[in-house]
């Protein structure tokens, strides 16, 4: 080890100056963040860096708070219905996948509870709510109308308009 390791005395750091302006800084735009405290005092002209002005800032305990994801809450899971007979029940749910050329499809399948009979499997590119109606109405003019419809993947706005549109309920 070198001799001038023992005769070293480090010079303390003074930081007063950038302290002051960071607590101004922070007054004047109390929401902001680091880095946008940083590139105003930049704008200002002063010629500290980055490393230096973020040491002061976590020394003086500024950093803002982040946000924590808003958790959906969970839901309840009910019991499924066992139905007892045809067209009690039918569960309807989209699948998608995608072919080898990159095109994404999608599937909208319409099974009965009862005996696990896949009544309805339609098949494209782009399914419209129209077409999911139509098919819901060929469905009961076909099957008889049905005591209960269940969706396994609830869409909020789709689910309206086909429970509107193609009577799902009695």
């Amino acid at each position: 080890m070198s001799k001038s390791v023992n005769y070293y005395t480090p010079i303390p750091k003074d930081d007063f100056e950038v302290e002051q302006v960071l607590q101004k800084k922070i007054k004047e735009h109390s929401a902001e963040g680091f880095w946008k405290a940083y590139d105003r005092l930049r704008e200002e002209g002063k010629p500290w860096n980055h490393k230096r002005v973020h040491r002061v800032y976590v020394s003086l305990g500024l950093p803002i708070r982040r946000k924590a994801k808003k958790r959906l809450p969970a839901q309840v899971k009910a019991p499924l219905d066992v139905p007892n007979e045809l067209n009690h029940t039918w569960s309807m749910d989209f699948v998608t996948d995608v072919l080898e050329n990159k095109r994404r499809f999608r599937a909208f399948n319409v099974i009965d509870d009862f005996n696990r009979e896949a009544l309805h499997i339609e098949v494209d590119f782009s399914l419209t709510s129209s077409r999911i109606v139509w098919v819901l109405n060929h469905l009961i003019n076909k099957k008889g109308s049905l005591k209960k419809c269940e969706w396994i993947m609830a869409q909020n706005s789709l689910q309206r308009l086909l429970l509107g549109e193609a009577r799902c309920t009695r």
